[in-house]
């Protein structure tokens, strides 16, 4: 089965196409959001939203190990709170010259914790009909501040169309 190498979340991420070498620029640890109270009130909205805390990607890379061969499945999720936003799951075959498989999460914005937390952005996969995952996981401790009392505002979060939205 495959092995989980590293996963680690950042503000930007390059990949060298000639060198196969990864650089990571500003990596997340800890990250701070500010509630806002929605105005419009609108039935099935949350009284707050949060304030869009800017484009995270996430890199989850595997490592093939010998006879790892034919289809298999890779999914991304974010846990807190006790819930699980899965990302959606793609199917795979490792490159027969390639020992190890990438896989990244471009994010505009977060499913947002209503209280301080740590926040896991889950990289997980499996053969291809297998009922278990093997996972990886990246912890971001959230800090959230409530919004202040009688303040409106009207700005929303604003989705990216490259961006996964959740």
């Amino acid at each position: 089965m495959p092995k989980p190498v590293y996963i680690i979340a950042a503000h930007g991420l390059a990949e060298d196409k000639t060198t196969n070498l990864v650089t990571i620029f500003a990596v997340i640890e800890r990250a701070t959001i500010t509630l806002r109270r929605n105005v419009e009130q609108k039935a099935g909205v949350p009284p707050v939203t949060p304030i869009e805390y800017g484009v995270m990607t996430t890199l989850a890379v595997w490592k093939k190990e010998p006879g790892d061969t034919g289809l298999y499945e890779h999914e991304f999720l974010i846990k807190f709170e006790g819930q699980e936003k899965p990302a959606g799951v793609v199917e795979f075959e490792f490159e027969p010259e390639m020992e190890l498989k990438r896989f990244s999460l471009i994010m505009q914005g977060f499913p947002a914790p209503t209280k301080s937390c740590d926040v896991y952005i889950v990289s997980r996969i499996r053969k291809k009909g297998d009922s278990d995952w093997l996972s990886q996981q990246y912890p971001i401790t959230f800090v959230v501040i409530p919004p202040p009392e009688g303040e409106a505002s009207e700005r929303k979060p604003e989705a990216s169309r490259q961006a996964k939205s959740f």
